[in-house]
């Protein structure tokens, strides 16, 4: 029978366990997250580059000079999703599942208080939606200086991406060296195990009925 300070003991020990394991599972998935995003950001580029090589965007359209910025905005996505190439249906339907994406792993970097994962991810989100928002400007008034912002911003946010995602890697390896140090622990050899003579004597207040039988058999045999 264990006493229950061992009880309790094994139970701290436990708790904390489950506590890291549950830690280091939520820190992976927030990772996986971030290096999807990564890609996610690489296929937009490469459709943004196909558009603009390949589709010409029409300089008469619902939302073109619209005067109202932001109503001209909510319009022109509607339109290209709508009535627009296919490419640049992709394009702009990526972008919106970006936008998203990059909110939900905000707030998830928030739920685990990592503060410099956090401070990153909102970065990336600020880029993603500096590239949404002028990616639907040069849509409606065909600036240079539209295309040329959403570059930046998509280059921003890929930076901020790869500064998380490092970042998460490391706590990820912390996580599981922290997880691993108890057993490297109990792995050594503890000073009841190089004496058992308390062990023995703890054993025979515990169980002196079984102590004597032992004590007896040993005798029994050395005659």
């Amino acid at each position: 029978m264990h006493s229950p300070a061992g009880r309790a003991r094994c139970d701290g020990w436990l708790a904390t366990v489950t506590e890291e394991v549950t830690t280091t599972r939520a820190t992976i998935g927030l990772r996986r997250l971030v290096a999807l995003m990564l890609w996610l950001l690489t296929a937009e580029f490469l459709l943004g580059m196909s558009v603009n090589l390949f589709v010409e965007i029409p300089a008469a359209h619902p939302s073109s000079g619209a005067a109202s910025y932001f109503s001209g905005l909510s319009s022109s996505v509607g339109w290209v999703l709508a009535h627009g190439a296919l490419l640049l249906r992709l394009h702009v339907a990526l972008g919106l599942l970006l936008t998203a994406g990059s909110i939900l792993v905000a707030l998830l970097a928030l739920a685990q208080h990592r503060r410099g994962v956090f401070a990153a991810v909102l970065v990336g989100w600020i880029g993603i939606t500096g590239a949404a928002f002028n990616g639907a400007s040069f849509i409606n008034y065909g600036h240079d200086f539209s295309s040329m912002l959403m570059a930046t911003c998509f280059a921003i946010a890929a930076a901020s991406y790869v500064i998380a995602l490092v970042s998460l890697v490391r706590a990820v390896h912390t996580d599981c060296f922290r997880s691993e140090a108890p057993r490297r622990g109990r792995s050594r050899p503890s000073r009841a195990h190089r004496d058992p003579e308390p062990v023995i004597q703890a054993l025979a207040l515990d169980h002196p009925g079984e102590h004597m039988e032992q004590e007896r058999g040993q005798q029994f045999h050395e005659r």
